[in-house]
């Protein structure tokens, strides 16, 4: 009754001050805590297991609540507030209306470390429209929390323990993943990307920090995409590590047989991504130089490289 209220009060003050919500998240990582996320990183984060008693994500003991406001990462300040076992399905329905958003944001960190039953968060959060999906663990993980929280928008996974003793399961599974048509796909730590990942794929955009992708095999990649008129994607990034071996890119392999030209470096242009992909980061980001390639249906992508990271990107332009 009380966030019913509360709603039919802030719905129209919502309206005035023209808040726009960026981001829902249910972060799971510890303590269960909403975080809405604003544009120009403004942040609120709404605890709602503060005395950490609950096994039962549906069943919060807590009596109190704590909201803390952020600005650009700065934590401003918290607010504590009464408030006897509150329920996170009502508290993301009371959201989802004031702010007329209809996403969460789902966090998870390793399902043996989480602190509320796997079966309670599916049961408190089935049925709400995923938007990203972050997950870490095994490919058995990822599996399980797909299966019972589908999307179709951003998948965020964290692999460190991927690369273990069951790496033909996990390739199987990476196979059917990178074939569905997510929106965005971002992979951290060991999840390796190769070639044949990239043909495989379906989705416009990919971020991924542990690519395996040799200066002959970009090459061969950059010539697919010259040559395939059908493709989605509009933006890739490979960011290698920047331990040793280090990462030394070759443009002359990169580029051998492909027309180009080379952009200055003091050319800059705004590149808009189509979907809000990550919470994070912005939706436009400013391409300095970089080289310039047209596929056959004359649709033209830019290259940037920069071995000092080392990092390789390519935007297609609208």
């Amino acid at each position: 009754m009380f966030l019913s209220m509360l709603s039919k009060r802030t719905v129209n003050l919502i309206k005035w001050l023209k808040l726009k919500l960026k981001h829902l998240i249910v972060d799971l990582k510890g303590r269960v805590f909403l975080s809405l996320q604003f544009k120009d990183r403004h942040e609120i984060e709404i605890h709602l297991d503060t005395n950490g008693y609950s096994y039962d994500l549906g069943m919060l003991l807590s009596d109190r609540i704590l909201v803390r406001l952020i600005t650009n990462f700065e934590h401003q300040g918290d607010i504590y507030f009464g408030f006897d076992f509150p329920n996170v399905r009502h508290w993301i329905g009371h959201l989802q209306y004031v702010f007329s958003y209809q996403y969460v944001d789902l966090s998870f960190f390793e399902l043996r470390t989480l602190c509320y039953s796997f079966e309670s968060i599916v049961k408190t959060i089935e049925g709400i429209p995923i938007q990203v999906l972050q997950a870490a663990g095994s490919y058995d993980v990822f599996r399980r929390v797909l299966y019972y929280f589908p999307t179709s928008r951003l998948l965020h996974l964290l692999g460190r323990a991927v690369q273990g003793a069951h790496s033909a399961p996990c390739s199987q599974f990476m196979a059917k993943l990178l074939i569905q048509n997510f929106d965005a796909l971002y992979f951290d730590s060991s999840i390796s990307i190769t070639l044949d990942s990239l043909l495989m794929m379906n989705s416009p955009f990919l971020w991924t920090f542990a690519p395996k992708l040799t200066d002959r095999e970009l090459n061969m990649y950059i010539r697919f995409w010259m040559n395939n008129p059908t493709s989605k994607l509009e933006y890739l990034r490979l960011g290698y590590h920047s331990s040793d071996p280090f990462r030394v890119f070759n443009k002359n392999v990169i580029f051998k047989g492909i027309d180009y030209i080379e952009r200055p470096s003091d050319l800059k242009r705004d590149f808009h991504f189509s979907i809000d992909f990550h919470p994070f980061y912005n939706q436009w980001m400013t391409v300095g130089g970089g080289y310039d390639i047209t596929r056959r249906d004359g649709a033209t992508c830019t290259i940037s490289i920069y071995s000092e990271r080392p990092l390789f990107e390519l935007f297609i332009w609208p």
